[in-house]
């Protein structure tokens, strides 16, 4: 039944109504007003996004009207929505007190999940609105994806394992975990497959534990990550380089004869020398290198150009590992430096070497001294010897050593001495030599490899021990009309301690001279006299004495009077000459 319009039920609706002109006492109605209800109503749903990606937020607006609009809206009932999930998990919503409502999918949506999304209202109070559904068509792209590629070394070396990590991430604002996989191209994966799933962070490896060649170096490494439904494609790629590894070669002889690197063998015996190349590991390279390897076999003192051919006419052979055979072997009394030398696109060069023996060759001795070599110091003789091709095997065995006064002065001191890893030897000249010329003689007496050699003589000095002289008074400054002690020491000015410490030259000998004048140039003596010779008692060498009895030097006038004492050394056969100045003060007597 219709309600009245003025009956206390009745509801006040619509704009146009309110409006209405009261005439005789009647409400005048706009023509075509909708009088009674319920009233048509029109939902309609509003996407934040009509068309997005994968993942992205979104949110609906939910409006309901009456129709026709001079009704007033709906502020009650509820709206029920569908097709998608609103936060919180009910899509059941109350109009309380306003037309509109929102359903939140902060979550966004996939690709399958796009569609039509509705929402319908029903006025569950009064019944004065009638029903209506509302629909928007929502758009759900796939979410772009970026992907990156990255190698474990690069640059890497030949046979050094590698690997090769793609990492796919959601381009903002697609959110969400990829599927799917990793396709690589350029190089082959462990396992023979190039299609790799990714894991739950969007990576995926490919591993080449065999490592790449040089020789193909450089090598593009792509990947394209082949999408899912929720995610598009992407690729990338990278340009991987590849070195050379580092190599060695071994180098044997046969008949093996040899200690270390040198082999000895009969003349004209037949010899084979076998060259083994190897990656050496020390730069993360492996492998086997194949490439060629080379042999040089040079007689002493020669070239390459001069090596002896192999059987067979070449001396370069295939596959990293060869054998050189000379049936007729090597001729007698020289020595041979023989190489093999590897090359390979692959691998880096690199050689082996051994020397090979048949009979003592010629060798070279020189001999050193030091300069600047003082009387009764100790001393070294170095010798050095040397192959006298220039190149070989390094010498080892003894040294006679001798070291002799010029014109058969002194006599001569000597010994032997051992060569050492470098050829060298040494011997010490201990408790050194007298003051003179000496000449020194060095014989090599040879070994297994090399001829003995004897060095020509030379002659060389060894200068005098430099002396100094100090000198220190009892009374300084003396009192006028005492007596004074002056004292003066001489000793070694080299650090070495010179002679004063050989057991073959001893200390200094001689004398000293005194001379002590006043201002003007007046002399005094010593009460021993001013010539003195040097002491060399246990606990005085090289100590003289002067003592000037009381009344000797005075304070001439009354005044401080400053008297010159000069000491000189005259030196003797292994030490020089020195003198020193001291100033002796003589004050007045305190009255």
């Amino acid at each position: 039944m219709k309600k009245n319009l003025f009956g206390n039920s009745a509801r006040w609706i619509g704009a146009s109504v309110a409006a209405a002109a009261l005439v005789g006492g009647f409400l005048a109605l706009p023509a075509g007003a909708v009088t009674s209800a319920p009233y048509k109503t029109l939902t309609t749903v509003t996407s934040s996004a009509h068309s997005t990606v994968t993942g992205a937020p979104l949110s609906y607006s939910i409006s309901v009207i009456a129709r026709p609009s001079s009704i007033a809206v709906p502020t009650y009932g509820q709206v029920t929505v569908s097709g998608v999930t609103c936060d919180g998990g009910s899509n059941v919503f109350a109009l309380n007190g306003s037309n509109t409502v929102s359903c939140a999918v902060s979550g966004g949506l996939t690709p399958a999940q796009a569609g039509v999304v509705s929402a319908t209202y029903v006025d569950t109070v009064d019944g004065q609105y009638r029903s209506s559904t509302g629909t928007s068509n929502q758009v759900v792209n796939p979410a772009r994806s970026t992907t990156t590629l990255t190698s474990s070394a690069n640059p890497s070396k030949t046979g050094e394992g590698v690997s090769f990590t793609a990492s796919t991430s959601v381009v903002a604002p697609g959110v969400g975990a990829l599927t799917g996989a990793e396709t690589f191209t350029g190089v082959t994966c462990d396992g023979g497959s190039n299609v790799i799933a990714v894991n739950g962070s969007g990576q995926a490896t490919c591993s080449v534990s065999a490592g790449l060649l040089a020789a193909n170096s450089p090598v593009i490494v792509g990947v394209s990550y082949g999408g899912d439904p929720n995610f598009a494609t992407s690729a990338s790629s990278v340009r991987q380089i590849t070195s050379q590894a580092a190599t060695s070669v071994a180098v044997t002889a046969s008949p093996n004869n040899c200690s270390g690197d040198i082999c000895a063998l009969q003349p004209n015996t037949a010899v084979s020398f076998t060259a083994l190349a190897s990656s050496s590991g020390s730069d993360g390279g492996t492998g086997v290198p194949a490439g060629n390897v080379t042999f040089s076999i040079v007689p002493a003192g020669g070239n390459p150009r001069q090596s002896l051919p192999c059987d067979g006419g070449t001396n370069t052979f295939a596959n990293g590992s060869a054998t050189c055979t000379i049936a007729a072997g090597l001729p007698s009394l020289v020595y041979y430096t023989v190489t093999a030398t590897l090359s390979d696109p692959n691998y880096a060069a690199s050689t082996g070497t051994l020397y090979e023996e048949t009979g003592q060759t010629g060798s070279n001795i020189s001999v050193s001294v030091p300069k600047g070599l003082t009387a009764g110091a100790s001393f070294p003789i170095t010798a050095v010897v040397t192959p006298a091709a220039g190149s070989g095997p390094t010498p080892s065995g003894v040294v006679e050593f001798s070291v002799c006064g010029n014109n058969n002065q002194y006599g001569c001191q000597g010994g032997t001495a051992t060569l050492d890893s470098t050829g060298t030897a040494t011997f010490t000249v201990g408790g050194g030599e007298y003051a003179g010329y000496y000449r020194y003689y060095a014989n090599y007496l040879g070994d297994g490899n090399y001829l003995p050699a004897t060095a020509p003589n030379r002659l060389f000095l060894v200068g005098k021990t430099p002396t100094q002289i100090s000198v220190s008074s009892t009374s300084a400054p003396a009192m006028d009309g005492t007596g004074i002690g002056l004292t003066a020491s001489l000793t070694v000015r080299d650090a070495s301690g010179g002679a004063g410490g050989s057991t073959l030259v001893g200390p200094p000998t001689g004398a000293m001279t005194w001379t002590i004048t006043d201002p003007s140039g007046a002399s005094f003596t010593c009460q021993d006299g001013n010539y003195q010779a040097l002491n060399n008692g246990i606990t005085d060498q090289g100590v003289t004495t002067c003592y000037l009895p009381a009344g000797t030097l005075t304070a001439e006038g009354g005044v401080t009077t400053l008297y010159r004492v000069t000491v000189s050394y005259s030196s003797d056969g292994n030490y020089s000459s020195s003198s020193s100045r001291f100033q002796q003060v003589v004050v007045p007597m305190i009255s």
